[in-house]
């Protein structure tokens, strides 16, 4: 099992793996290292100064894009949505059709259009809210349902959460006879 820890202050090999090319050029301009650690010690890290930290940050990778169940949009989980609203100093509330133009990271696969993105290829991308049922269980293998913020209101995921609260009623009443 791995985990991650980030560091602010430069720590013994931070330079020997992965650091932006300002760091290893002049190691003061070192601002924050984020760290892959195992059993065994640290398995990576990217040392990075500020403004690549940044870059980074306004980047979406492949992990971060998610499709609307409804709708299949591309759009971003809320974590990485409010990381990046706070980033840009934004208000992270857009709205009930919270959109926002993100750069995405080469080589991640474009559902709407059929192909790979290209290195300057900003993507319009939606608040994406992870849902789950009332008797939602990970271990039994539900799996969580990507819901973008326009389709939130429509009339699909209204039926879907009338139906789970009416399930949840019928539970209740049952325990409680």
């Amino acid at each position: 099992m791995n985990w991650f820890k980030t560091y602010t202050t430069p720590f013994p090999g931070y330079l020997d793996d992965n650091a932006c090319e300002h760091v290893i050029a002049d190691p003061s301009v070192f601002y924050i290292a984020e760290v892959e650690i195992d059993s065994f010690g640290i398995v990576g890290s990217r040392a990075t100064c500020k403004a690549c930290r940044k870059t980074d940050l306004l980047t979406v990778k492949e992990f971060d894009l998610v499709n609307c169940k409804d709708c299949c949009k591309p759009g971003i989980d809320s974590s990485k949505w409010y990381e990046i609203q706070s980033e840009r100093n934004e208000d992270p509330d857009g709205g009930s059709d919270a959109t926002m133009v993100v750069n995405v990271e080469r080589n991640v696969w474009d559902m709407e259009k059929q192909r790979y993105f290209t290195e300057s290829d900003p993507k319009e991308v939606r608040l994406i809210t992870m849902w789950r049922w009332f008797d939602f269980y990970a271990p039994q293998g539900d799996e969580e349902l990507p819901v973008c913020s326009t389709c939130w209101n429509e009339p699909k995921h209204k039926q879907r959460l009338n139906e789970d609260e009416r399930a949840r009623k019928d539970e209740e009443a049952y325990y409680d006879d």
